[in-house]
């Protein structure tokens, strides 16, 4: 990001999952019930920082403060070989 403070979640293959809750109300509702194993990897992002999401894996982002930054999506040789698999389990968790 250029500038501000991001808190990222990220959910391995085969934990991520689709929703529409803000993710605000997910931290509230359903983050603090969460088994151990079901929670998300986390990290901040900070001005100047680059985060990189693989392929299969879910996210979900919170801004900690007025933040500007860009994202884009990119294929490389390694995600068009597993575009091939049936699933992220059977590309990820052999």
């Amino acid at each position: 990001i250029a500038y501000g403070t991001k808190k990222w979640f990220m959910w391995r293959p085969g934990r991520a999952y689709y929703s529409t809750k803000p993710i605000t109300r997910y931290l509230e509702e359903d983050y603090p019930h969460l088994a151990p194993e079901d929670k998300p990897l986390e990290c901040t992002q900070h001005s100047g920082d680059v985060i990189y999401k693989p392929k299969f894996w879910g996210h979900a982002v919170l801004n900690l403060e007025e933040t500007i930054g860009i994202a884009t999506e990119f294929e490389t040789l390694a995600h068009k070989n597993l575009d091939v698999c049936k699933s992220a389990e059977e590309c990820y968790l052999k």
